[in-house]
């Protein structure tokens, strides 16, 4: 399978990709918004800048799903057929062997031209560094951030009759008094009554069908979303010996939020299959009014072609504060070069251009997130979620790292979110399960 994968892969590349007079880079990349916004970066380049580089690049996509298994093919197989290598601060552990260092290209300035690795925020730059050696050029700094709807939010705080019913129903729920706030002063039992007095199950006057989607689908990445929760609610995935640590009252009240929801019937059923793109539906067709949600989503919800039904009232939020403070799980994206790479110099070239704050201009503008504070702060002005992911980078980021096999923790994890979600198993039960299968895993 995985030759005849590598062989399907050199046809589909080779075609198309013979110009005379030309050395064409071919980059694989994380398919979605950052690819959409990555391709006008490309696209810049091989216009204005390959005339005199004699380099073009391609952009090589696979699925969003098993899309790390294709690239981990491709580099065990030892494949010369694409150049870079899309990465992220929590696999990069497991690329690094298969990765050139790139200090002696940044070092050499006979290739370097105008790119520099100072042009990135230092955290960032730094989860692409192994041992002293630099791995990769950061693209994008993707932050987990409450997408929700504001004109419900402040319509709960300044109209009479929806904040004496969110009273009451705070008071029914939790057994205590609740005064409306800003989302960006909420702890977890606003944020849960909230989702309930949004959803048409607890509040018939609702215009939104459900408070919230959950990213409950077994797929890793959206156990990333949820460990934001937990950190926020004071849990961590390890102790400082490093064992796991999710036998814990912090790790079990994160889960039982989610399973609370589904009870409550405050989120779709179809939430236990969605990932990325199915909450951003549900906020655009107002079946939901919040989701936790990766902050590029904002560019799309913010867009009146897009969501012309809530472009407009979309705002941003840290996640609300447990013992934890307010958390954003932060994922350092960006692309590494192949040790089996044939044109190494070249791809080199199209690094240093990417590591150019034009570069990170041009990838602003179209919807992604680069991780330069001057650019940050530029863009800011024609977009708030540049400005508040400055912010939030400084204030309330962070990530866990289990070296190589931190991806398979997330693997487990998101099975527990699974089955909790779709309520086939207790979070007690399913966490214990993680910390056996954690156990099975080495840790």
């Amino acid at each position: 399978m995985r030759r005849g994968f590598l062989v399907l892969l050199a046809v589909l590349l080779l075609v198309g990709s013979v110009v005379t007079g030309e050395t064409v880079i071919k980059m694989v990349f994380w398919p979605g918004p950052e690819a959409e916004a990555m391709q006008e970066v490309v696209s810049y380049y091989n216009e204005y800048i390959s005339p005199r580089s004699g380099i073009k690049v391609e952009m090589v996509l696979f699925g969003r799903e098993g899309f790390f298994e294709k690239q981990a093919t491709i580099l065990a197989g030892r494949s010369p057929e694409v150049d870079l290598i899309f990465t992220t601060s929590y696999i990069i552990h497991q690329h690094a062997p298969y990765f050139e260092p790139l200090d002696p290209y940044f070092d050499n300035p006979r290739l370097v031209g105008t790119g520099e690795m100072e042009t990135f925020i230092p955290s960032v730059r730094e989860s692409f560094t192994i041992d002293g050696k630099l791995y990769g050029v950061p693209t994008d700094a993707s932050i987990t951030t409450l997408l929700y709807r504001k004109d419900l939010v402040e319509r709960i705080m300044n109209d009479p009759a929806w904040t004496a019913k969110y009273k009451e129903l705070a008071q029914s729920v939790l057994g205590k008094e609740l005064e409306p706030k800003p989302a960006d002063e909420w702890n977890w039992d606003d944020f849960y009554v909230t989702t309930l007095f949004l959803s048409k199950e607890h509040n018939p006057e609702s215009p939104t069908t459900y408070g919230t989607a959950l990213q409950a689908k077994a797929m890793w990445p959206n156990g990333k979303v949820w460990s934001a929760i937990m950190r926020s609610m004071g849990g961590s995935w390890f102790d400082e010996m490093g064992n796991p640590t999710f036998n814990t009252p912090e790790a079990l009240a994160a889960l039982q939020l989610y399973a609370d929801i589904m009870r409550a019937e405050a989120a779709p059923p179809g939430s236990v299959m969605y990932e990325y793109t199915e909450p951003n539906e549900a906020m655009k067709t107002e079946s939901a009014a919040m989701i936790f949600q990766w902050g590029v989503a904002y560019t799309e919800l913010s867009n009146p072609d897009a969501s012309p039904a809530i472009w407009d009232k979309v705002a941003i939020a840290p996640y609300p504060a447990g013992e934890g403070g307010h958390r954003v799980w932060l994922t350092s994206m960006g692309v590494g070069l192949s040790r089996w790479s044939r044109n190494k110099e070249a791809a080199f070239e199209w690094l240093a251009f990417l590591s150019t704050p034009k570069a990170m201009r041009i990838y602003g503008s179209y919807g992604g997130v680069p991780p330069v504070t001057a650019v940050l702060e530029d863009l800011g002005e024609v977009s708030p979620i540049f400005a508040h992911v400055k912010e939030y980078l400084e204030k309330y980021a962070f990530n866990y790292v289990a070296g190589t096999e931190t991806v398979d923790v997330l693997r487990v994890l998101a099975t527990a979110i699974s089955e909790v979600t779709a309520l086939t198993i207790s979070p007690e039960a399913a966490l214990r399960n993680v910390q056996r299968e954690l156990y099975y895993l080495g840790f």
